[in-house]
């Protein structure tokens, strides 16, 4: 009988888990948290409507149709447990950690710097190195500085500039313990849901906008990234890129044409832009689209509690893609 070829990771090969700030660590004072205080009792109202045909809904009606429970308030608390979390991530044999720092608590108010945040992030990634953990930073996980988001956000070109001081901060107070740094988690996510689709604040539906705020990202991490390899080559930048696998359904040429327009729009547009200043590259992948015609019709024989098509073997066809278009850019070890 032959044997079976023994397989193992690579020694530098980094297995872990992700949080937002704002999804975990609770209290924020954000442009997020302002708008769930602004849009509880609408979101609680709309819950039927916009969740009610999903499988479990009976299951999750009462917490949906709650207005409380759509402020984060103190979520899990992370922000004073994370030791009791890391203890966790150490207990299921994980060495790396991706999580985002919280942009307003570092810079509340423009041009001020809490020094109270710097000392506690500070202890926050040495809590993880004494772990064995390896931190990976997230710059902007969707949530903005309040006063940031009031004079325009990433709408504005000029206000990339905030964002470069605010990361040459970071790695100034952070960099010595910090190897890997996000600048943007899933920006065609962000630009989508907030500018165009209208989901999430500042709840805009315009196609101008929308290009725009993916023009300013591209822009700000292009520029981040300039500005810490200028302070230190060791720095490894990227961006996490959400991307889904879109293919057709059939061989009508209309299936296969909407399917690699849709495929372009949702991932190459942005990462051509950004692709350069790249030293590795952060992969999102949550569902795949199939189309046929010009509409998405997947199979929906595993849907997630929020319906997506759960197709996890497609990953493959993600990485590999996405590697194909690198054009050797990266290799596949951190």
């Amino acid at each position: 009988m032959q044997k079976k070829p023994h397989l193992s990771y690579p020694k530098k090969f980094l297995w872990g888990a992700s949080v937002s700030a704002h999804q975990v660590e609770g209290g924020q004072k954000n442009q997020w948290s302002q708008w769930e205080d602004d849009q509880a009792k609408t979101l609680a109202a709309q819950a039927p409507y916009q969740w009610g045909d999903i499988e479990n809904w009976n299951d999750i009606k009462a917490q949906a149709t709650q207005s409380s429970n759509y402020l984060s308030g103190r979520a899990v608390d992370h922000y004073n447990q994370f030791e009791l979390d890391f203890d966790i991530i150490k207990k299921l044999n994980m060495n790396a950690f991706r999580f985002s720092i919280e942009w307003s608590k570092l810079e509340p108010e423009e041009g001020t710097w809490s020094a109270e945040a710097v000392a506690y992030y500070k202890a926050y990634i040495d809590a993880l190195r004494q772990r064995g953990i390896e931190p990976i930073v997230t710059l902007f996980h969707f949530t903005l500085p309040i006063w940031f988001a009031e004079a325009g956000g990433f709408t504005k070109r000029k206000n990339v500039e905030y964002f470069v001081r605010y990361a040459e901060r970071i790695v100034e107070e952070l960099g010595a313990s910090v190897k890997y740094i996000i600048t943007i988690n899933e920006p065609e996510v962000y630009a989508n849901e907030s500018y165009r689709a209208g989901n999430w604040p500042p709840n805009r539906t315009s196609k101008r906008d929308f290009y725009n705020i993916m023009l300013n990202l591209a822009r700000a991490h292009n520029k981040t990234a300039d500005a810490l390899h200028e302070k230190n080559r060791r720095f490894k930048v990227s961006i996490a890129a959400n991307i889904c696998h879109t293919y057709a359904g059939d061989d009508a040429l209309l299936s296969r044409k909407t399917a690699s327009v849709m495929q372009y729009e949702q991932s190459d547009y942005f990462l051509k832009k950004v692709i350069k200043k790249c030293d590795f590259l952060g992969v999102n992948y949550y569902f795949s689209n199939r189309v046929y015609g010009y509409r998405v019709h997947n199979p929906e024989k595993n849907v997630s509690d929020l319906g997506w098509d759960m197709t996890p073997a497609d990953i493959q066809f993600v990485l590999e893609r996405t590697f194909e278009n690198s054009y050797g850019k990266w290799t596949c070890e951190l």
